[in-house]
């Protein structure tokens, strides 16, 4: 993704290097980036000597272990030209700074130093494009819920990247008074195709229909025009802050999508607007936070600490991908499925042995007796010997032991629109002899060297590996692989299909959810299981064309720890233990630790997921004969729509976040969460399809477990955002001895309604608060949490 075009810059007055060919370098987005997230440099170079100039720009990164990696572009120029170059790279050692070259051959004609910032995870980077709607003094207050610091970096439109994987620092994007042709479709899509992937797109400033028209479908709403206002009274309660307005001003006024959920209103003109676009949420503002009277407002940094708040955050999808880098395991399951080549059978061997002993001895014997030459017994047996031995060692040097094997673990996930994935490839690339192969891939894919925990350095007498930008192709040259050695690269890439890889439909029901799986592609799928936070269910292997239902019960949280041996007993039918050695290894190192804390629960929703052995990720080795398998794993959730003629969020099915707590102790689990000391704040999100108006009644299903009879039960709040104040649901533990009986061993599920109208407990952006308090004489642990929302 080397992008050539006119130059921006004026003449290089403090370019480096002072001969005819001197360039600039600027990295984008001030320097900011995120761990092992691909971001971009951009540079500038200038020819100004009568020769033409041919050689590359090399940015030069060094991790933690002190290995080095080279990404580059190469550089064309006749006499008096200048090109703009956007290089992308990826940093994995936290670097604060990095040298560029300009190089041709070997010699290096210019270089300079660029400064970096390094931000880690937990961190809120926040990219503006156009007119900035957030005053200076309000920045450093933006801080979302569950961030720890907050930057926000201005970017201008020519340096917005057209790859959605150069934009995966950000954890939201605010496009301000900026039209949409001024950004070109590339660009467009590329935001699209990251807010599929989780990212938050805040759109703002919009003073006609024309401004947006190029975003298409991203925008939750039809801009009818603008409409002057004299207040802003619904804004002011919201955030609690007086809008002193001296005089009337312009708001956008728009129709929202049906999907859509309007968050602030003044009497029927929509301010802010929410949608969920893939894994990720589209908001438009229709005020300018840039314009009279916001932008000297006291109330603008709440605001957008409101705007900002999110489901989730790009980084929280993506990072997933580290600790599978970090961890050996995923260089276990690589090493797993590693038998490049037919080795023969332990009978051949036997025979090839056989045949050569009786050739040397008994054969070479009565040939030599029959000819009465017994004295050439000293030639002929050194003769054969060397023949069987030239024999295989031609085997091992023939073109198909000489070749290169790939094998590869292949992790798709699909956001709703399940023709887009987001494929992260690991890719073993095994040599029986010592040799350094360029691999090359399409430019939609963003390979890098994947280097074992335990190798600090780059190997012996090897050159640094290149990530080299050209054009549609993109090369990772110089890997070097040692004899019958393991090297490892990740590819990252977004993947678009002509048609569904599967067809998933889930309907809630009042007991439960019913998944219908397609398979329309011409390959068999195996291993495919649908689960939510309260069950889970084997749908098993499907052929082409072939199609199964399951059900997936409500109830009381349970099974997913077993989700692994289930799917191992799914996957076992007709497999071989090597394969089933691969899937454990992956499943494990993705699942594993989602059951331990947890984080199923946490996340919500219905999820699927499917094998298959094909790999999108296209990859070829340049110049050698290779030998390619892959395991595919897709990762699908799904947001189950209701039954025809009812509108109901069966339990179990709602996406949750953690907002809030202050307890001593809190430990997530498969079956819920253990709670002590203190309370625990739970974001249960709606259906993007189930309007936040029109909510008739909310069931709380609820089941808890003492450790001992005598153990005090905790207290459910939930929020009235009408009345703006908790409401306690009253004593549990009451409720559920009433329903026991004094003799009953068990603790039944309890059905606890909110009260009336349970639309008040309904937040306009579409989700319902509970707060759990422990107590703090015992832990308590908390086995059914759930919400279960009829409409009208």
């Amino acid at each position: 993704m080397a992008i050539a075009a006119a130059g921006r810059w004026p003449a290089p007055g403090s370019a480096a290097a002072a001969g005819p060919v001197s360039f600039r370098v600027e990295p984008l987005f001030d320097g900011y980036y995120k761990l092992r997230e691909w971001t971009a440099l951009a540079v500038e170079v200038f020819n100004d000597g009568q020769n033409r100039f041919e050689g590359e720009v090399v940015y030069e990164s060094v991790d933690l272990g002190r290995r080095l990696t080279e990404f580059s572009a190469p550089v064309r120029l006749g006499p008096g030209e200048h090109q703009r170059y956007v290089l992308p790279v990826m940093m994995t050692g936290f670097e604060r700074a990095g040298t560029v070259r300009l190089r041709s051959g070997n010699q290096t004609v210019a270089e300079d130093r660029v400064t970096l910032f390094p931000l880690d995870a937990g961190d809120f980077l926040l990219g503006v494009v156009g007119r900035d709607p957030i005053p200076l003094h309000f920045k450093f207050s933006l801080r979302p819920q569950g961030q720890s610091r907050t930057f926000v970096v201005t970017v201008r439109p020519e340096d917005l990247p057209d790859a959605s994987h150069l934009l995966r620092s950000f954890d939201a994007l605010v496009i301000n008074g900026l039209r949409a042709d001024r950004l070109s479709p590339a660009q467009v899509r590329a935001v699209a195709d990251w807010v599929l992937g989780g990212g938050h797109l805040v759109v703002g400033g919009v003073a006609s229909a024309e401004d947006v028209q190029g975003f298409g479908s991203l925008i939750p709403v039809r801009v009818l025009g603008r409409q002057t206002v004299s207040g802003l009274p619904n804004l002011e309660r919201t955030i609690q802050v007086p809008i002193r307005a001296w005089e009337p001003f312009e708001v956008a006024a728009v129709a929202p999508a049906a999907d859509s959920q309007v968050l602030i209103a003044e009497e029927g003109l929509p301010l802010v607007v929410r949608r969920q676009f893939g894994r990720g949420t589209v908001t438009f503002v229709a005020m300018d936070g840039s314009a009279d009277p916001l932008n000297a407002w006291w109330g603008l940094g709440p605001m957008w600490r409101l705007i900002l708040t999110a489901e989730r955050s790009p980084t929280q999808e993506f990072q997933s991908r580290v600790q599978l880098t970090g961890l050996g395991a995923i260089y276990n399951a690589l090493a797993e499925q590693v038998t490049p080549f037919d080795l023969p059978s332990a009978q051949t061997v036997v025979i090839f042995l056989a045949a050569y002993v009786l050739l040397v001895g008994p054969v070479n014997f009565l040939v030599l007796r029959r000819l009465r030459r017994p004295d050439w017994f000293w030639l002929t047996t050194p003769l054969i010997t060397a023949a069987f031995g030239l024999a295989v060692f031609g085997l091992g040097f023939s073109p198909q032991a000489q070749g290169v094997a790939l094998r590869d673990i292949t992790i798709v996930r699909h956001p709703d629109d399940l023709r887009v994935g987001y494929a992260d490839s690991y890719i073993a690339v095994f040599s029986p002899v010592y040799r350094a192969y360029d691999l090359e891939f399409p430019a939609s894919v963003f390979p890098s060297p994947l280097l074992p925990f335990w190798e600090w350095t780059n190997p012996p007498d090897s050159q640094p590996v290149t990530v080299e930008t050209d054009g549609q192709v993109r090369r990772l040259k110089n890997l070097s692989v040692d004899a019958w050695g393991l090297r490892g690269v990740l590819a990252e890439g977004l993947v678009r299909y002509d048609r569904e890889p599967l067809q998933v439909e889930a309907v809630a029901g009042a007991d439960g959810v019913r998944v219908r799986v397609t398979n329309p592609g011409p390959d068999p799928v195996d291993g495919v299981m649908a689960w939510h936070s309260a069950g889970i269910e084997a749908v098993g292997r499907l052929g082409p064309g072939e199609s199964r239902e399951v059900f997936i019960r409500a109830g009381p949280v349970g099974g997913l720890e077993d989700l692994r041996l289930q799917q191992l007993l799914l996957a076992g039918q007709n497999l071989p233990d090597q394969l089933l050695n691969v899937r454990r290894l992956v499943l494990s190192t993705l699942f594993d630790d989602e059951i331990v804390t947890g984080q199923p629960w946490q996340v919500g929703g219905v999820r699927l997921i499917a094998w298959e052995e094909r790999s999108p990720v296209a990859v070829s080795v340049a110049g050698t004969p290779t030998r390619q398998s892959s395991t595919v794993l897709r990762v699908i959730q799904v947001e189950p729509r209701s039954e025809p003629g009812q509108r109901l969020v069966a339990p179990g099915t709602m996406r949750r976040q953690l907002i809030d707590r202050d307890a001593v102790y809190l430990g997530p689990s498969a079956f819920g969460f253990a709670l002590g000391s203190g309370s625990v704040t739970w974001r249960y999100y709606l259906p993007s399809d189930f309007p936040a108006g029109q909510v008739a009644r909310i069931d709380l299903l609820f089941n808890g477990q003492p450790r001992r009879p005598t153990d005090i039960w905790p207290r459910i709040q939930a929020f009235n955002f009408r009345q703006g104040r908790w409401v306690d649901l009253g004593d549990l533990g009451e409720k559920v001895r009433a329903v026991a009986g004094a003799d009953n061993q068990t603790w039944p599920q309890l059905t606890i309604p909110l009260p009336d109208p349970a639309g008040d407990f309904i937040a306009p952006g579409g989700y319902l608060d509970l707060k759990v308090v422990g107590p703090a004489e015992n832990i308590f642990e908390i086995l059914v949490l759930e919400p279960r929302v009829f409409g009208e």
